[in-house]
């Protein structure tokens, strides 16, 4: 519940789920809970997303959502420590600890453009954080729009995401803005709720 209600956007609701489930499971917390550090983190809650990472502490998921936090935190120099995390599957993490390397433009272009598209929402969207904290600013928008066209909600995780600062007031900003609203008040209507 935790996982929809995340991609719906619906964070405080998905945060109690988590928390929740965490509760349930004190002694034999299972890996599928690390996922929730992303609820906190998309909150800007840093303190708490630890809880879920320290489940099973030595997986490149944990890895690439420690560097994600401590780069949103402003603590590049400790994200650098980390070292790449090893998932393949997320090219965003090898075009960001480029970025944080201060490598040649012309390498990060290359590591942004070989990005591709994931059938994962979540994917795209952590992508579109990473493209736009590189200066990349179209490849940015194109993957949320993405992003929010899979059903990735992301509303209001966009509104304060510490990636998006530099991407807010451009117009096509805007528009996916307004998707991702439109996205999230069609999961509040097929849930029975009322839209925002």
């Amino acid at each position: 519940m935790s996982y929809a209600l995340r991609y719906a956007g619906l964070l405080e609701e998905s945060a109690n789920h988590c928390d929740t489930a965490f509760l349930l499971d004190p002694y034999t917390q299972t890996a599928g809970l690390r996922s929730c550090s992303i609820v906190f983190m998309l909150r800007g809650d840093y303190p708490r997303a630890p809880n879920y990472l320290n489940i099973a502490p030595d997986s490149d998921l944990v890895k690439a959502v420690s560097i994600d936090m401590l780069v949103r935190q402003g603590r590049e120099q400790e994200a650098l420590q980390l070292g790449l995390a090893h998932t393949p599957r997320w090219g965003g993490y090898d075009l960001l600890v480029a970025c944080l390397q201060r490598r040649p433009a012309a390498e990060v272009r290359a590591l942004a453009e070989a990005m591709q598209p994931s059938d994962d929402p979540e994917t795209n969207y952590l992508s579109a954080t990473h493209l736009a904290y590189c200066g990349q600013s179209d490849a940015a928008l194109d993957m949320l729009r993405r992003a929010v066209k899979g059903n990735y909600c992301s509303y209001p995780a966009i509104e304060s995401d510490p990636f998006f600062t530099n991407l807010r007031a451009k117009p096509e900003f805007g528009e996916i803005r307004s998707a991702a609203i439109q996205c999230q008040n069609n999961f509040l209507a097929q849930r029975g709720q009322r839209p925002q």
